[in-house]
């Protein structure tokens, strides 16, 4: 067999363990404190989005703007990133700041709740997106970011039935 092959295997082997790592590592924490991870959404059954309310920060509070982080995860993908949210509460604008797929360069994106169905942005959809903004502003604020919910996963979040990792 070629050196190179060979290189190639090892370092295909390491990548795949390493992922297998933070996966593991991930659900671990998830299981040791499930009521921190508030769950807002879904892509499909092994694909579910799930907020770290322990993780959540107020960046920037000089209403009526407001930015806020909080930590992001999403199952079966082991993805573990933050989301980052800019809120204009006088004009009701909310917006996401999200990576680019090719170039890696990060810019805020407006999320209109009136224009959700269908769209979507590398793994998830628009309406998750928009869902956990409402939770996130209303828990650094006990207050709704719109005049009413938009989104089921924010009401339910409201009515206290809300999802824990499970």
């Amino acid at each position: 067999m070629k050196p190179e092959k060979i290189l190639s295997a090892i370092v295909l082997a390491l990548f795949l363990t390493a992922g297998n790592c933070l996966a593991n590592d991930l659900t671990n924490e998830m299981h040791a404190n499930p009521y921190n991870f508030i769950r807002y959404g879904a892509q499909n059954m092994d694909s579910v989005f799930y907020l770290d309310k322990s993780s959540l920060a107020v960046v920037r509070y000089e209403p009526p703007r407001y930015e806020i982080i909080i930590r992001n995860i999403v199952t079966g993908a082991a993805t573990d990133e933050f989301l980052s949210y800019s809120y204009d509460y006088k004009s009701r604008r909310m917006y996401v700041k999200l990576a680019d797929k090719h170039s890696g360069a990060k810019s805020w994106i407006y999320i209109d709740p009136k224009n959700l169905k269908g769209r979507s942005i590398y793994q998830q959809n628009w309406e998750s997106y928009l869902a956990a903004g409402e939770i996130v502003f209303y828990m650094a604020y006990n207050m709704n970011f719109f005049d009413k919910p938009v989104t089921e996963a924010f009401k339910n979040y409201l009515h206290g039935q809300i999802d824990y990792y499970k």
